[in-house]
């Protein structure tokens, strides 16, 4: 079991690092995952050593009853729970997680009610709803990572009727494969004690508990650091498995059967209100999106009705014969400038009211140095060469860190809030340097730039919005942004912006 757990840690600490996860909980997701899996046998080991089983009673089909019945009725609220959640993120991925809850609610029931009966209790517990419960759930998991890594184009969720019509099927397939067992049973009663039916069960459940893994881990890449709904609900859905390995060991009514039963209630009962709590999250979500939707409308007619006026009347003056033609190449780098201030304004309009993709687009290795580089370019080509005095000379040429396309906009967001100020001639200094932080190995941007002095009353500007826009995105990339004002002497204030990057490998 320590060989196995350092193994797991060597291979999956790495994978999610890369994934965007910091090294600590990167540790506590592995770790946490391989000990869910080891606490049953590591209790069950405990109190046998310590000679602690009498604590469990023998045969109590009361307590059995509670267990099963409560459990059910907690898979079943997490079935239904998760039905009604992706009501905004149409996931097909949710419905074979559904059908799993549904499928072992059922399952329960089932055994409660066999249980009842007394021919069927002097046999101990039916093996076989277990082993056909499981190798369906090693069937619907395939399908969870298929539709994780492959998304249908259909994004309408299946209708309520068809989930129904699915669970029952399954359910069927559960009650018949009973029914062959007892037939089978009746007629060579020696089956009932054969050691094969133990081996059947272990071994898909094995599988399952593999599919888990992958399917986890795959959700944790295209989470990028960030713990999704879709991986909790997998981690709950694994209390369904655990027990099913130990009762391939344990007989019916042994400590170890009677502790995968008790861990199998508790772990459920953390997940109603878990889901509950993350739908009440999600709707909160959406109603602050709806208000930030309104504000950023308002800003965008606002901001770029200015823009339109002040065009306006660089053509008028354009158009007039009275001007030198300094003042008229003036008038024309002025006009290029608005139509690229409003360019940039609808460019961060449209990011941070598709906050919620950023987390999803994809990271890789990127050159911080050639980034930065294109970045000046493309404000110089946009706003002139004559606006700001842009230093940048890296001591680095191959700084790679983890980051996408949306780095380029980050810096250049930084950059038009340096010209707020509307003087001509100021310096923007940039540079560039490795740094440690907990442990961690970060490249950090230093861009220290002036700025216009934030009012109180004044809101939200194109400014503060390409500012916020660059917040944003450098979270998305797993980043930190900071930035720090300091008093000047003009209605200017100096400003240092701190990013930093995760480091990589080129």
């Amino acid at each position: 079991m320590a060989a196995f757990l350092l193994i797991c840690v060597a291979f999956a600490v790495p994978f999610l690092k890369r994934s965007g996860y910091r090294r600590r909980n990167a540790y506590g997701l592995v770790v946490g995952l391989i000990l869910m899996a080891y606490l049953p046998f590591l209790i069950t080991i405990i109190l046998e050593s310590f000679g602690l089983t009498s604590i469990f009673e023998g045969v109590n089909l009361f307590a059995y009853g509670i267990i099963h019945v409560g459990a059910a009725s907690l898979s079943g609220m997490m079935a239904i729970l998760l039905y009604l959640y992706p009501r905004k993120k149409k996931s097909w991925n949710y419905i074979p997680m559904v059908l799993i809850f549904g499928l072992w609610a059922a399952i329960s029931l089932i055994l409660v009610i066999m249980f009842t009966v007394p021919s069927l209790v002097l046999m101990g517990e039916p093996i076989i709803p277990f082993v056909v419960g499981s190798i369906i759930t090693l069937a619907l998991l395939f399908l969870a990572i298929l539709w994780t890594q492959n998304p249908p184009i259909e994004r309408n969720k299946p209708s309520i009727q068809l989930v129904t019509t699915l669970l029952t099927i399954f359910i069927a397939l559960v009650v018949m494969g009973e029914v062959i067992n007892q037939l089978a049973i009746s007629a060579v009663p020696s089956i009932a004690e054969s050691p094969f039916g133990d081996l059947i069960l272990l071994v898909p459940n094995l599988a399952v508990m593999f599919a888990f893994a992958y399917l986890i881990f795959l959700l944790a890449g295209k989470s990028q650091g960030k713990s999704s709904v879709e991986m909790y609900i997998a981690l709950f859905l694994v209390m369904w498995i655990l027990p099913n390995i130990l009762k391939s060991y344990y007989n019916v009514w042994t400590t170890g059967w009677w502790i995968s039963e008790i861990l199998l209630f508790v772990g459920l009962l953390a997940g109603p209100p878990l889901l509950i709590w993350l739908y009440v999250r999600a709707m909160h979500e959406v109603e602050e999106s709806h208000q930030r939707a309104n504000m950023y409308a308002d800003l965008l007619m606002h901001d770029v009705s200015n823009y339109n006026q002040m065009m306006m009347m660089s053509m008028e003056l354009l158009g007039s014969h009275d001007i030198s033609e300094t003042k008229r190449k003036r008038l024309a780098d002025d006009g290029r400038q608005v139509i690229s201030f409003s360019e940039q304004l609808i460019s961060n309009v449209r990011l941070l009211s598709e906050a919620d993709k950023l987390e999803s687009s994809s990271l890789q290795p990127i050159n911080l140095v050639d980034t930065i580089v294109s970045a000046l370019d493309i404000f110089t080509r946009r706003v002139g060469s004559g606006e700001l005095v842009l230093e940048f000379q890296p001591e680095e040429s191959q700084a790679y860190a983890i980051a996408n396309d949306l780095l380029v906009q980050i810096f250049l967001n930084i950059l038009y809030s340096a010209l707020e100020c509307r003087k001509r001639g100021e310096t923007v200094t940039i540079g560039i340097r490795q740094t440690v932080v907990e442990s961690e190995s970060y490249w950090q941007i230093d861009i220290k730039a002036p700025g216009r002095r934030a009012d109180q009353e004044e809101g939200y500007s194109s400014g503060t919005l390409g500012l916020l826009a660059a917040r944003l995105m450098t979270e998305s990339l797993k980043g930190h942004f900071g930035m720090e004002a300091y008093t000047r002497t003009d209605v200017c204030e100096g400003r240092l912006f701190t990013i930093r990057l995760h480091a990589t490998d080129g």
